[in-house]
């Protein structure tokens, strides 16, 4: 079932369009939160809120950074890397460090909504816990 989901959230993305690619330096900022979570028993019983930055060491390769709020849970502080193998689906994993450590891999699409905005959908899977999560959000390039 999880690899289903999964399944259906990027080629649901992969129909969206194409988005504008970013450059060499530039700065992503944005801001998430899971709408899924294998875990939850009711809709909406805990949520999880990200915000990170991005740095762009080459055009589909960037460095990530930021908080994971979590509702039922602790803070994290989230280091990880963001690959674009075909823009604008990108690959990611994480690493959160807290009261517990958790790795996380995850998969999204990013549609842009002009020359700085863009729409991202992505799955996570928590190695740890074993979930899987549903984020939609939000980010800004700095160009």
């Amino acid at each position: 079932m999880k690899k289903l989901l999964t399944v259906i959230v990027v080629f649901a993305g992969l129909g969206l369009g194409f988005s504008q690619a970013q450059s060499t330096g530039d700065w992503m900022f944005g801001a998430g939160l899971d709408v899924f979570k294998t875990d939850n028993e009711e809709l909406f019983d805990k949520t999880q809120l990200g915000l990170e930055a991005n740095y762009f060491l080459v055009r589909n390769f960037a460095l990530t950074a930021g908080l994971d709020i979590w509702s039922q849970g602790p803070t994290y502080i989230v280091l990880g890397t963001r690959f674009y193998p075909i823009n604008p689906v990108f690959i990611k994993f994480r690493g959160l460090i807290g009261d517990e450590a958790e790795l996380a891999l995850g998969m999204g699409y990013a549609k842009s909504l002009n020359r700085n905005w863009r729409a991202e959908v992505g799955g996570d899977y928590f190695f740890n816990q074993g979930e899987l999560a549903i984020r939609v959000g939000i980010a800004y390039v700095l160009r």
